[in-house]
């Protein structure tokens, strides 16, 4: 977890959600004559068994019943859908080392899938093509080629986003929120670590366009406003300075493409700044 993330999730564990490797919320869309369509929002779960639909639910209501970071995500996520007026999906696949994944892995992975929003269905169990598929399907589309072209993060990735970085469309935008403020109404956050710029230098950087895009989409969609916060990479506490960047408008297809207001704060400010901008 991030250092920043680390600090947020502490301070304010009742309104700060954050996910995990093997548990996340994805927003998923796609790209299309370079117009972002943002189609359904997935949880993503690592799983011990999913041999069948069965053990698998079971398995995940035991995990809503004790894990405090899953429970949070799914209350949340579908609360997100409803606002947005998108599907939610929970999705499980077999928990495994990303390092240790290899193009068989990849290959036979299975998966269960159960849509949440806007109506509940029975649990569907999917090969890995199947899943291409079936996510095609939730996105109302369909592509030929393989492959997002992204370069592997080991400090996020998990089973899911290596499959899904192998094997959907290099047309497909997925992105996970790196933290999500809970208070009159939602804020996303954006966090981004740069230990080499000053915080007066750092700007947020054109090939990070689509994520942007995605994300501020359905920020306007729910009416929540979308912060990026970046920071030097430090240990964090109540006096470490963060660069606080309100976004006001993304345009993927302008060469000025993203808009805000930048402040300098420290982190001690931070979350009266979130609940200020959710009140207004």
């Amino acid at each position: 977890m991030d250092e920043l993330q680390r600090y947020l999730k502490t301070a304010s564990p009742d309104n700060i959600i954050i996910g995990e490797p093997d548990c996340n919320l994805l927003i998923v869309g796609y790209e299309e004559n370079r117009i972002t369509n943002i189609k359904t929002i997935l949880l993503t779960v690592g799983c011990p068994d999913i041999t069948d639909t069965d053990t698998c639910i079971n398995e995940l209501r035991l995990k809503y019943r004790n894990n405090n970071t899953f429970k949070n995500l799914f209350d949340h996520g579908k609360k997100l859908s409803e606002i947005a007026a998108i599907s939610f999906v929970m999705v499980a696949y077999k928990s495994k080392n990303p390092d240790e994944i290899t193009e068989h892995y990849l290959n036979s992975m299975n998966f269960v899938s159960k849509q949440i929003y806007p109506e509940q269905t029975e649990p569907q169990m999917h090969s890995s093509d199947g899943f291409v598929s079936y996510v095609y399907g939730l996105l109302g589309n369909s592509f030929t080629d393989a492959g997002t072209c992204k370069s592997k993060n080991k400090s996020l990735a998990d089973a899911f986003h290596v499959w899904s970085r192998e094997k959907l469309s290099a047309h497909i935008i997925k992105q996970d929120f790196d933290a999500i403020y809970c208070g009159e109404k939602y804020a996303m956050i954006e966090i981004k670590r740069s230990p080499t710029k000053t915080l007066e230098r750092w700007t947020p950087y054109p090939d990070d366009k689509r994520n942007y895009d995605i994300q501020f989409k359905i920020s306007q969609i729910m009416n929540a406003p979308f912060f990026t916060f970046h920071h030097n990479g430090v240990p964090c506490d109540d006096n470490t300075r963060i660069g606080c960047y309100k976004i006001t408008s993304v345009n993927a297809l302008s060469k000025s493409w993203i808009s805000y207001n930048k402040e300098i704060i420290t982190l001690e400010n931070v979350m009266d700044k979130l609940a200020e901008a959710t009140n207004e």
